[in-house]
Order: C-alpha cells, then sequence, then structure tokens
C-alpha cells in the first residue's frame, strides 16, 4: 500500500483533512493580533500540545528521534503565557500510543502544525499591541531548523506496511481529536460534524 514517502504523506493529509478541516474552521474565528484572541490561540495550543508532547515522551519517542528535546514547543508556551499573566491548566486527556507508528502519527500534526505556525506568525507579528508581538516565541520556536525534513526521514524508515500506515494514521487522528476538543472546550465554536 505506502510505497515512498509521498504515498504516505498524502494518506496522512487526506486521512485527516476533515478533522483538520473542523479544526482550522474553529481556529479561524480567532483573531491573532488582539491580545484576548492571541491568548486564547495560545491556551488551546497548550492544552493540545501539553497531551501530545506528554504522551510521546512517555512512550519514549527520544529513542527514535535525536530533535525531539529541540522540536518540543511545550516551553515556548509557557512563556508567552505567563509573559501575558496567564498560565494553562495542566494537560485533561491521558493517551498513550501502542507503537512507533501511532507515535509518528501524532508527530506528523505536531511537525504539520508547526508548517501552519509560520502563517500565524505573520498575522501575529502584525499586531500593533506589544502583548502579541513581544510574546510569539512558540510561533516562532524551530523556524530556523530543519525539523520538518528530519521527521520525513524518520516517518519514511519506521512507516513501511500498511500496518504501519493505518496506525500511523490513527495516531493522527487522536492528536487532532486532542486539539480539537481542546478548541471546542476553550472556545465553545461550530464545526462541520458537530451539533454545537
Amino acid at each position: 500500500m505506502v510505497k515512498s514517502l509521498d504515498d504516505i504523506r498524502w494518506f496522512l493529509r487526506d486521512a485527516t483533512a476533515t478533522s483538520h478541516r473542523r479544526l482550522d474552521t474553529c481556529m479561524d474565528r480567532l483573531d491573532l493580533t488582539s491580545a484576548t484572541d492571541y491568548t486564547a490561540f495560545l491556551m488551546i495550543s497548550h492544552r493540545g500540545i501539553s497531551q501530545v508532547e506528554i504522551a510521546l515522551d512517555a512512550f519514549g519517542i527520544g529513542a527514535i528521534y535525536p530533535n525531539w528535546p529541540a522540536a518540543r514547543r511545550l516551553d515556548c508556551l509557557d512563556a508567552d503565557l505567563s509573559a501575558l499573566g496567564e498560565r494553562a491548566a495542566g494537560p485533561v486527556r491521558q493517551w498513550l500510543p501502542k507503537s512507533v507508528p501511532e507515535a509518528l502519527g501524532a508527530l506528523y500534526v505536531l511537525e504539520g502544525s508547526r508548517l501552519g505556525a509560520r502563517i500565524l506568525l505573520g498575522r501575529a507579528s502584525a499586531s500593533s499591541d506589544p502583548r502579541v508581538s513581544r510574546n510569539l516565541r512558540y510561533l516562532r520556536h524551530g523556524q530556523d531548523q530543519p525539523l520538518w525534513p528530519d521527521f520525513l526521514d524518520l516517518l519514511e524508515t519506521h512507516v513501511t506496511s500498511e500496518t504501519d500506515f493505518i496506525m500511523a494514521k490513527a495516531g493522527a487522528l487522536t492528536a487532532f481529536d486532542i486539539f480539537l476538543d481542546a478548541a471546542t472546550t476553550l472556545m465553545p465554536c461550530q464545526t462541520e460534524g458537530s451539533s454545537q
């Protein structure tokens, strides 16, 4: 089923498209130039990132991903929130990947969100409010590092069979569910497929 890295990437992209769209629909309501909305964005991101990063730490992702310490963003979120006078609650969902491919599926969501952060950084850095424009550690994190290509190498090495692919899909969907739960809990919103 999976023949190349492109196959893996396209499969994960297609498999998570609905979840990704639902999350984007919810988050697009936020004006990242506003300190109130930017803080909400950081709180939602913190709740999602903390749960996934803690799960990946517990799984032991660092054993196969040497860049894991450099890829982690929770400290940047904590610093941005602290500078805004906020403190995020800890993770609320217990989840642990059952396999390397499942862990990499979750990591696909984290690393993909870093790519999206480039666009969000442009919006937030345009803010005339220094509470926003001076607290962009999370959105800037890793922009000067080859974290995405390094992750893709890891994905290609460890997701090599149809079974691996199915497990990677499960991990990616779980990560998206965690982020969507954070968004709808902290900022109730109407999303495709919801009844709110």
